[in-house]
């Protein structure tokens, strides 16, 4: 299989899941350019199906998908019994991570796009070594969080508090997205208001950070639903992180509960246009692209 853009060049592409019976994958594809309202920026993916999955793809090209950032996490894999380095990172970093034990194969479900992770007690959590996330970083996930009035952690890279250093993106039991920031004796809380957060539903969520201007946009749903987009100057982005909780507090409340998928962190933020694309190429409505119908090729035409 090969996928290539309206001009022939080939396009590096990380086949993410691959179902043989049901003749279904998940593939990510790198496209040069999408200009808005183009109607000619074509892709065309090349297959001859023999029975079994073949790729053209090296482990670098599969890389190569994704700009250079902290981490790209498909949360595909089988989190239990918790293996160090279980949970993979499709970027080229190589920043993978470690399952909780008490996490078991009945934990990875269906997410919004493949397979997902869920959250379903007090100590589930995903842990990372130390790493910076830099001055201006971008967080972004599928999130189905569970309606239990409590707060629901994403991601974290420091301990519960206000005024905690570092930065806590999580859901408030009210359905507000928040960021919170502390330098260990102050804090400040980027947020969108109350009741943005759909609970018991798929909601696409992220945050865009610029940490020397102490300033944040938060996003559902590819929309900009920033309340209030003040955040720290000085909280902490070199640290140990989590997904799924605080740091050290398990059994706190501060534990996400449901089903997370698709967790990213890269060292840059992005457009409103670029959030609008990223939450309809992922919604599954298909309310961005297009597909047409499959046409024969003459092999070597």
């Amino acid at each position: 299989m090969c996928i290539r853009d309206s001009t022939g060049a080939e396009l590096n592409y990380e086949v993410q899941s691959w179902n043989q019976a049901t003749d279904e994958a998940t593939i990510w594809v790198q496209v040069p350019r999408i200009d808005a309202g183009s109607a000619t920026d074509h892709i065309y993916i090349y297959y001859n199906y023999n029975g079994t999955a073949t790729y053209d793809q090296s482990a670098a090209d599969e890389a190569a998908v994704w700009p250079s950032g902290t981490g790209v996490y498909h949360l595909e894999e089988d989190p239990g019994p918790g293996n160090t380095g279980d949970i993979k990172d499709s970027d080229a970093n190589g920043n993978d991570g470690t399952a909780q034990s008490g996490y078991a194969t009945n934990d990875l479900v269906a997410g919004q796009i493949g397979n997902g992770i869920e959250w379903e007690s007090g100590d589930d959590v995903i842990t990372f070594g130390s790493t910076d996330v830099g001055d201006t970083f971008r967080i972004s996930a599928w999130v189905k969080p569970t309606d239990n009035g409590e707060l629901h952690t994403v991601v974290a890279n420091a301990g519960p508090g206000f005024s905690t250093d570092g930065f806590r993106f999580y859901i408030s039991g009210s359905g507000q997205i928040r960021f919170s920031t502390g330098n260990g004796s102050a804090g400040n809380a980027a947020s969108s208001s109350d009741g943005a957060i759909d609970f018991g539903q798929w909601n696409h969520i992220a945050i865009d950070v610029d940490r020397t201007a102490g300033t944040a946009v938060v996003y559902h749903n590819g929309e900009n639903v920033t309340a209030d987009g003040n955040v720290r100057t000085d909280f902490e982005t070199r640290s140990d992180w989590v997904i799924g909780t605080m740091k050290g507090s398990i059994n706190e409340g501060n534990n996400f509960l449901g089903v997370i998928d698709e967790v990213r962190i890269g060292n840059s933020t992005q457009t409103a246009d670029w959030a609008k694309a990223e939450y309809l190429t992922q919604s599954g409505a298909d309310a961005f692209n297009r597909f047409a119908s499959e046409e024969s090729v003459t092999p070597g035409g």
